[in-house]
């Protein structure tokens, strides 16, 4: 029972796994204090892998939680911040004095299917099905032009890209013993 390798294989199976391929964000969440308000964001693809050996050391039972996380975009919760000056004849002008932007990124979080499935040592899975789409909107125009009423439509464009991706994911699982080799060639 107390045999190196076996011990090995059960610490294995007590541990989960998690493999990322991931972009770390960073942002404020406040501006009263941004030093201690400092968040952090993972995006991309997280796939937790849960193994259990089988009793006779030939199949392993996988548990497979993979789960994508995207980022979408800004939201501003700010706003300009203007005063007031006199004008001409009595009049007042509002004059922007800082377009004052808190941008607040916005994540999409999409978890696939789990997985729970059993395979002989040294088999590969293949996960697919999620496909995710964009459509991505482009607007051009010629400087100064484009921005005359009416007639500036002549020097404006506009166009939209839908852009979809497929994510496959392979999951080899393989026993090993101690020294790294395969436990099956034993």
């Amino acid at each position: 029972m107390n045999h190196p390798s076996y011990r090995s294989l059960l610490e294995l199976q007590a541990q989960a796994l998690a493999m990322r391929l991931e972009l770390r964000w960073k942002f404020f969440q406040s501006r009263r204090q941004p030093l201690q308000d400092l968040k952090h964001a993972n995006t991309g693809i997280t796939l937790e892998v849960e193994p259990v050996v089988g009793p006779n050391k030939k199949y392993i039972e996988l548990s497979l939680r993979p789960e994508l996380v995207e980022f979408e975009g800004f939201v501003n919760y700010g706003s300009p911040i203007a005063t007031l000056t006199a004008g001409g004849l009595g009049s007042t002008e509002s004059i922007e004095i800082t377009k004052n932007n808190i941008l607040m990124p916005i994540f999409k979080t999409i978890r696939m299917p789990n997985a729970a499935l059993t395979i002989q040592d040294g088999a590969t899975v293949v996960i697919g099905g999620l496909i995710t789409s964009k459509k991505i909107k482009v607007e051009d125009k010629t400087p100064i032009l484009g921005d005359i009423p009416f007639a500036g439509r002549l020097f404006r464009s506009e166009a939209s890209q839908t852009i979809r991706e497929a994510i496959i994911i392979t999951v080899n699982a393989e026993l090993v013993d101690p020294t790294g080799q395969p436990w099956r060639n034993r």
